[in-house]
């Protein structure tokens, strides 16, 4: 699954889908939001998932 931004709704969206189900990776474009899915060890892309240009 992918979770595009790590915002509140993102968050509580990544600990559902860690509890119940499929590999997940999170796409975020702020670095210390990054910096948080680092230090959780959670796959991430970081970008702008809404960009045609990555």
């Amino acid at each position: 699954m992918v979770v595009c931004g790590y915002g509140g709704v993102g968050r509580n969206l990544l600990q559902l889908l860690q509890e119940h189900g499929p590999p997940v990776v999170v796409i975020d474009q702020s670095e210390s939001k990054i910096q948080q899915l680092r230090e959780a060890g959670v796959p991430y892309v970081y970008g702008n998932a809404a960009s045609l240009h990555g």
